[in-house]
């Protein structure tokens, strides 16, 4: 149980009980307690709390299609499973036409919240505020520093024209499985099948480096011409995959990448000093979409 659910729920209670009390008043029909009744289903609703329900609607006098309009940050809407008849289908009606309500069903059929078991509409709403304010207060998900590598095998499709679908098919899966075993090596992750490459991260750039090296050599023996691009900056999770800035500059590098090249921004170049690693500069250029022209620096391993 949140921390917070007992803190939340005495107080919820104490205002519920002194709203049980309210005296049988409310089953009046006199148009002038219609009018406050209506009132208070204005104002005493707060926007992030809690159901519009058939006890709001006195008797069916008051219209579901009027509590529509003040119902549009309305999120939880309780009812009875068995209401009495008068109240016809308003909780069904409202929780169906009030944008991403929830729609609470609660046991029995009694119409004021104090008649049967008023327990359960307390717990349902107050479960119902706790997980909303639970969403509310997560943090984004947090970025994080890697490595990204993009790799692209040149000339696919005129390759793919030349030997045939099936032959293709084949060069493709053991294109895959070479690049697995390398990420395997390097202790990369593969976050998808991009285009005719692949797409993986790593904790540290002088790996990410290698492996790609490691990834062109051996599709060089299979016959395939490879090219790679790398880039390391903060990068965002996304379910099983990442994106951000970070992963459209790697894509960017890679374009720039010619046949049978390891290309890498000047992050990684600068991040990787000591490491053994050479590098020939390829001069600054512009990336698709981003600002000012790149310093890009091509792996000599």
């Amino acid at each position: 149980m949140a921390p917070w659910l007992p803190s939340l729920r005495r107080p919820f209670r104490e205002w519920w009980n002194v709203w049980s009390s309210t005296p049988r008043w409310l089953a009046s029909h006199d148009r002038r307690t219609i009018r406050i009744a209506e009132r208070s289903t204005r104002f005493l609703n707060g926007p992030r709390l809690v159901g519009v329900s058939r006890k709001r609607l006195l008797f069916g006098r008051l219209s579901a299609h009027r509590t529509l309009c003040i119902a549009s940050l309305q999120r939880a809407i309780s009812d009875r499973a068995h209401p009495p008849a008068p109240f016809g289908a308003n909780g069904r009606y409202l929780a169906d036409h009030v944008p991403d309500a929830t729609y609470l069903e609660l046991p029995g059929n009694a119409h004021f919240a104090p008649e049967g078991d008023s327990d359960a509409i307390v717990d349902a709403i107050t479960r119902f505020s706790v997980a909303d304010r639970s969403i509310a207060d997560r943090p984004p998900a947090e970025r994080f520093l890697a490595t990204v590598l993009f790799t692209d095998i040149v000339g696919s499709a005129e390759l793919a024209s030349r030997v045939g679908d099936a032959a293709w098919r084949d060069l493709q899966q053991k294109f895959y499985t070479l690049g697995r075993n390398a990420l395997d090596l390097h202790r990369g992750r593969q976050i998808d099948t991009a285009g005719d490459g692949l797409f993986a991260t790593f904790d540290g750039p002088a790996r990410a480096i290698r492996c790609a090296a490691t990834m062109v050599k051996e599709a060089k023996e299979m016959g395939l011409v490879l090219r790679a691009g790398l880039h390391t900056g903060e990068v965002e999770p996304s379910g099983d995959k990442v994106s951000g800035m970070g992963v459209h500059i790697g894509a960017r590098v890679m374009a720039q990448a010619s046949p049978g090249e390891v290309l890498v921004s000047r992050t990684v170049r600068d991040l990787v000093a000591g490491s053994g690693i050479d590098f020939e500069p390829r001069g600054a250029h512009p990336l698709k979409g981003l600002p000012g022209e790149w310093p890009l620096h091509r792996a000599l391993t």
